[in-house]
């Protein structure tokens, strides 16, 4: 079945459901795909920052284009820092027929 649109945003655990959906194959059904980025101060940890680069290269080997992205506004206090990205692909690698 075909998902038009598979939007996340679920506040630093896209992560983990991205590597899910890769590894199950479900992306390949996907047209569009709208997810918000999160780093909090301490999740994910520094130590698996590559492991989160390698899923979000694969997302492009898979066909994922970016073709929106936008930082959303800081939010700074004493204690904390988080950077949040929306970043929208489009799947150029979609195939209506599979």
């Amino acid at each position: 079945r075909v998902l038009d649109v598979l939007k996340l945003d679920v506040e630093g655990y896209e992560w983990g459901i991205l590597d899910n959906l890769i590894q199950t194959d479900v992306l390949k059904y996907v047209r569009q795909l709208m997810i918000e980025f999160h780093l909090f101060p301490n999740f994910p940890a520094r130590s698996e920052y590559v492991y989160l680069y390698k899923i979000y290269t694969r997302l492009r080997e898979m066909g994922f284009r970016e073709y929106a992205t936008w930082r959303e506004p800081k939010n700074i206090n004493e204690r904390r820092f988080i950077n949040q990205r929306a970043v929208d692909f489009v799947n150029y690698f979609f195939n209506q027929t599979r």
